[in-house]
């Protein structure tokens, strides 16, 4: 693989690791409460963070400088105001309704870049942004007169900016600390910030069974610790950007995955809408792959 490819495989890695995810959070729901689930994922990462840095300490080190903690502090907010309204708003979407949503995150990321990060923005990747989000759109089906669809819809895009917020903020940190250190520090302020919920929504920890419980690893493991540190190598390498214009194929991941496993057939709409998709996210990345070679690792600088 070239060295200008590792960023781009790595944004795409994560899009194959969060697309299950909705199915995941929507069938523990079921049984543990929308704000203690959060905080079960970030306690499975923390820990699980925590263990790769005792087993490889010279690669994990702390690189944070002390000016960067308050910025840490409140990326770590981010994450938890995302997991906690994304979860709540499950309860009130189906998965293909919360990604909708979620798939705006480009344009959302685009709006805000364009005040705070304006070097950034070209027509070009405007234009890469907008076909993609055009298509995310017509590859979801969605009912809008549903019970409480709504109140689900304002929960989901609430989710949606903060996690946008932390997209911009979270590179100012990476330009002299390491992902892992980021993630590592994130991982645990929104860990202890959420132990609280336990009190209120205590988890039914005998009531699980197997498949819970390795939904709840996988989440913690992959969609938490895995996923944040690949998201942090991206965001480093790439930008907010065109990072999450490459997620905008969440949508169509997990249309992929209703089609094989939930026997939902493929429609004109939803092809014309995946076909976009594509088109979209790979002028963006043969855009950045001309224009970009790093071969730095994800846990260290």
């Amino acid at each position: 693989m070239k060295k200008g490819n590792i960023s781009i495989a790595a944004i795409i890695s994560l899009s194959l690791i969060w697309a299950p995810a909705f199915g995941g959070s929507k069938l523990l729901l079921s049984a543990i409460g929308p704000i203690s689930l959060a905080g079960i994922r970030f306690w499975i990462a923390a820990l699980a963070l925590t263990a790769v840095k005792w087993l490889m300490p010279n690669k994990c080190r702390n690189t944070l400088r002390k000016e960067d903690w308050k910025l840490l502090v409140l990326t770590a907010l981010a994450c938890v105001l995302h997991y906690v309204w994304s979860n709540q708003a499950s309860l009130l979407l189906n998965e293909t309704e919360s990604s909708m949503i979620s798939s705006f995150q480009a344009v959302f990321t685009l709006l805000a870049a364009g005040l705070l990060l304006e070097d950034l923005v070209t027509p070009k990747v405007s234009f890469c942004v907008g076909i993609s989000s055009i298509g995310a759109v017509l590859t979801m089906e969605f009912g809008f007169l549903r019970e409480n669809v709504l109140r689900g819809y304002a929960l989901m895009i609430g989710a949606v900016v903060v996690w946008v917020l932390y997209c911009i903020y979270v590179p100012q940190m990476l330009k002299n600390s390491s992902c892992f250190s980021v993630v590592y520090g994130q991982c645990w302020i929104a860990a202890l910030m959420l132990t609280p919920a336990f009190f209120f929504e205590p988890v039914p920890v005998r009531a699980l069974d197997p498949v819970q419980w390795g939904w709840l690893l996988f989440l913690g493991i992959f969609g938490v610790a895995v996923g944040f540190l690949l998201n942090a190598y991206g965001l480093k390498r790439m930008g907010p950007i065109r990072v999450s214009l490459v997620l905008t194929g969440l949508p169509f991941v997990i249309v992929l995955i209703n089609m094989l496993f939930q026997d939902k057939n493929i429609t004109l709409i939803r092809l014309l809408g995946s076909c976009m998709i594509l088109y979209g996210t790979a002028l963006a990345i043969l855009d950045y792959a001309k224009k970009n070679n790093d071969d730095r690792g994800i846990l260290g600088e």
